[in-house]
């Protein structure tokens, strides 16, 4: 923020300048401290504050294991974090409204989009707040997104269609080779036939001492 006020650039051009994203579900709280800065030192209203933050961020859910999307404790955060908190409630309190707006009536789905648990020990859903909080969020293969959007997140993906999309997370050495540039795939199978085939690794120097890795 202080490099981008240096520039002396508007606020509306902040989300060209600078995108965050997320690969865990602690890292969320970003959302929330951009927010802060937004709101609190810089003196922006809360919409405009907002509207910029979702189109900071973008957030990969890399699986979908309970001990990954973490529940923090709101005691943590009323002891370490008050005014991060005041924040978590005023995104909660709006998003659960949109939500109610697209599926009036529907209790039970507040319930569970909402980004506080509220049965047992009240936790803030870290996972549901890089959703709320982020322009697009993705998976890392194809069948990794269809359970997003099937299971965990199914909620999200009905009352947000579009927003978890799939972006593949890597692809093998040969499968790269052969559909993203075939010329330099031909070269290296006929100079490294057994190396290419076996996928990769170290390729032996070539000429001149160059080697190529993987």
């Amino acid at each position: 923020m202080r490099r981008f006020k240096r520039r002396g650039l508007a606020f509306d051009r902040l989300p060209e300048d600078f995108i965050v994203q997320i690969n865990d579900t602690h890292p969320s709280l970003a959302i929330v401290e951009l927010m802060r800065l937004l709101i609190d030192r810089h003196g922006l209203e809360w919409e405009p504050a907002w509207q910029l933050t979702r189109r900071c961020f973008a957030y990969t859910n890399h699986t979908l294991m309970p001990e990954a999307l973490e529940m923090w404790p709101v005691g943590y955060f009323e002891k370490l974090l008050p005014r991060h908190l005041q924040l978590v409630y005023g995104i909660n309190e709006r998003f659960l409204g949109h939500v109610t707006r697209r599926r009036p009536n529907d209790g039970e789905l507040i319930r569970r989009m909402s980004l506080i648990q509220e049965h047992g020990e009240r936790r803030v859903n870290m996972a549901h707040l890089a959703i709320a909080g982020s322009r697009r969020v993705n998976g890392v293969s194809k069948i990794h997104t269809n359970l997003m959007q099937r299971t965990t997140f199914a909620d999200f993906a009905a009352v947000y269609p579009g927003r978890i999309v799939n972006i593949t997370n890597g692809i093998s050495f040969r499968r790269w080779l052969l559909q993203a540039n075939p010329r330099l795939a031909a070269l290296l199978i006929a100079s490294f036939a057994a190396a290419v085939a076996g996928g990769g690794g170290t390729l032996p120097p070539a000429p001149g001492g160059i080697g190529v890795t993987s």
